[in-house]
């Protein structure tokens, strides 16, 4: 993990420009035109890598982008950011300790405390919903009550530090576990919780950013964490264990799909659950620890600069079409910075082997509740492994959220995992689904379960049938099953006359377009079969996830049905 770290914060200090920003490759190699939190975030991540490392000039350059975040106040009017709250409480906190005689520090000092003395809170005053930000505005409160810092502020933090200090305690004591204990599941004889943002779709990277960030509160925390919360970090680390493809992917659907600071969190978050946990369980963590730290390296590391956000972007930096409009590199290089160093400063250099937690090779299968229905899924361990999810989370416009098989990675002949299947790409034209989607006189009908069952072999049977975009039933009672073969999946469903049926399976774009026959589509890597016959149409115009720069779509017409079910098997050829 420490090499890792000092790859990711080397390129940074020579990259800064005078006026202590940095460039931004999501943004043209230029600042990015407005900042919530940037500098913040990797000003403290080189601080924390330069201090550990004896490196001044990355610790010079962390002090120079703070500098340059706390003198911009007019960038953050609009818009504050509890990211910004939270990382330059956690450098200045950070400086004091470790820099109080540094020259540079030292002059910047009266404006970082002027700027820390206005912070209020913007998440923690309403405790009606839940997303990340909250225990992001926790680390902000906890950090800045532990600064010596006081303030006459009327309605910051720092002037109300017992209001701000009983809604962190509230949050992270009482609500968080709360939810647990209404949502929590058994996976594998122990509960799991999936801590996402329900109201967002439960994506996959914000389960690690949430686990990552709590793991931090309760350290902040020390002695005042709860039995509760320390048990609530266990469940969200275990359903991280579970949800881990056996490559360490951790984010492969919904938005900031494949982000790099999803695993670098997790293996902070995970560490931290092992230190609690029995010995079997904390070994299973340090395991999925293992495989998140050797997906950021394998995946993701860095380049001229800096870290690979997402593996679309390498080997060059361009494949940005499958990114969030709100993605930036300078933040979240600095966010996945951080949590790497978090992890090293708490547990040190190394963590077990990956092979020390590989998947079992027996059958396994894994079902994941969430506070929404639309956002569960299911995973099969069969020899290979896939992912299921039962519905379109309420972004029905983003095949992220997509129904059905979202992913199938199998061993390679050298025994290394790889993507059969790409991810499903980012999409914000709709409403749209890979499907089955039933066309039909009376409208169009988006596939969706009720309900979800396991067979002893590991076939997932989704209960359902198929919905239009306003939320009426075109068919109810449909089985959609999912089935585990050799090395791939089928999916089997029922008809009826006259209906006529799309389905969708995307590949990598290698300059070859797929080759098509009457029933099947197939590249080098990817074989896609049919029944019936059907004809297909690739679109290429333009899709890209979070892996692959570009994907080709192969659409699948089925001609009119006679009542038969129809059979897709997708699978390595």
């Amino acid at each position: 993990m420490r090499a890792l770290a000092r790859e990711m914060a080397e390129p940074w200090p020579r990259l800064q420009l005078e006026e202590g920003t940095f460039p931004d490759y999501l943004h043209g190699d230029r600042p990015p035109r407005s900042t919530r939190y940037g500098e913040a975030v990797l000003g403290y991540a080189l601080m924390q890598t330069g201090l550990r490392e004896n490196d001044e000039d990355a610790v010079d350059a962390g002090l120079a982008g703070l500098n340059w975040f706390i003198g911009r106040r007019d960038l953050q009017r609009d818009h504050p950011s509890v990211f910004a709250n939270a990382f330059v409480a956690s450098a200045y906190n950070l400086a004091r300790r470790r820099l109080d005689d540094h020259p540079g520090f030292a002059a910047a000092r009266p404006a970082w405390e002027r700027w820390l003395s206005r912070a209020t809170l913007l998440w923690l005053p309403d405790t009606g919903r839940y997303g990340n930000k909250y225990l992001v505005e926790a680390v902000a409160v906890l950090e800045l009550l532990r600064s010596g810092l006081e303030s006459d502020v009327a309605g910051s933090i720092l002037a109300e530090r017992d209001l701000s200090r009983r809604r962190t305690e509230r949050l992270l004591n009482l609500r968080v576990p709360r939810m647990a204990q209404r949502e929590g599941f058994a996976i594998a004889r122990e509960t799991a919780f999936v801590l996402s943002d329900p109201n967002a779709g439960s994506p996959l990277a914000y389960h690690g950013l949430s686990l990552g960030v709590y793991a931090r509160c309760l350290d902040l925390l020390g002695a005042s964490a709860s039995g509760a919360a320390r048990e609530t970090l266990r469940q969200v680390a275990h359903c991280s264990w579970a949800i881990a493809a056996p490559d360490g992917d951790l984010a492969y659907f919904g938005r900031s799909q494949e982000q790099a600071w999803s695993p670098a969190l997790t293996a902070y978050g995970a560490l931290s659950a092992a230190a609690i946990a029995p010995p079997a369980a904390a070994q299973r963590l340090r395991g999925l620890a293992a495989r998140a730290v050797e997906r950021l390296r394998r995946a993701h590391g860095a380049g001229p600069k800096g870290c690979f956000i997402t593996p679309s972007l390498r080997p060059d930096y361009r494949g940005t079409h499958g990114l969030d409009s709100y993605a930036a590199a300078i933040g979240y290089s600095g966010l996945t910075l951080a949590a790497l160093n978090w992890a090293i400063d708490r547990f040190g250099d190394r963590v077990p082997d990956a092979a020390d937690d590989a998947p079992p090779s027996r059958r396994a299968t894994y079902h994941f509740r969430t506070a929404s229905p639309r956002n569960e899924f299911t995973v099969v361990r069969a020899g290979h492994w896939f992912a299921v999810k039962s519905a379109a989370s309420a972004r029905a416009q983003d095949l992220r959220y997509d129904f059905g098989l979202v992913a199938l990675k199998v061993r390679d002949d050298a025994g290394e995992w790889r993507d059969v299947l790409p991810p499903r790409p980012k999409t914000k034209v709709g409403p749209d689904s890979a499907g089955p989607v039933l066309r039909r006189s009376r409208g169009v009908g988006l596939p969706e379960a009720e309900s979800v069952s396991v067979a002893r072999d590991g076939t997932l049977t989704l209960e359902g049938g198929f919905r239009t975009v306003s939320g009426q039933w075109l068919r109810r009672g449909v089985r959609f099953r999912f089935q585990p073969l050799d090395t791939g999946v089928r999916l089997i469903f029922p008809t009826e006359p006259g209906d006529r049926i799309k389905y969708s399976v995307f590949f990598r774009d290698h300059g070859d377009q797929p080759q098509v026959q009457d029933d099947r589509v197939f590249d080098d890597e990817q074989l896609v079969t049919f029944d019936p016959p059907a004809e297909v149409a690739l679109d290429s115009e333009p899709y890209a996830s979070g892996t692959d720069a570009r994907l080709v779509r192969a659409n699948i017409f089925f001609p009119e049905s006679d009542g038969g079910a129809v059979r897709i098997t997708v699978g390595p050829r």
